[in-house]
């Protein structure tokens, strides 16, 4: 079935950016995201284990990033983000 469909769902991965789901009997067999997307999540999934790895250690009391560092952090990912989609 999935072969007849698999233009449908390429597309719509494509259009929404959201996660196809695909289930076998109502239960979730696979999981189709367009690479951007795909991209796009695993980055701020990246971002966001980085921001809480810092905020282990300040509470800790070890060294860590500070708030500007991890914000710079961010907007060189974001800008780097950019230059690849104008490219």
């Amino acid at each position: 079935m999935l072969r007849f469909d698999y233009k449908y769902i390429a597309e719509l991965a494509r259009r929404t950016g959201e996660p196809v789901y695909i289930t076998k009997n109502g239960t979730p067999e696979v999981v189709v995201m367009h690479p951007k997307a795909f991209a796009a999540r695993d980055k701020v999934l990246k971002l966001a284990n980085v921001i809480l790895e810092e905020e282990y250690k300040r509470q800790d009391g070890t060294e860590s990033l500070s708030v500007a560092e991890i914000n710079a952090l961010i907007e060189k990912e974001l800008d780097k983000d950019e230059e690849e989609k104008s490219a």
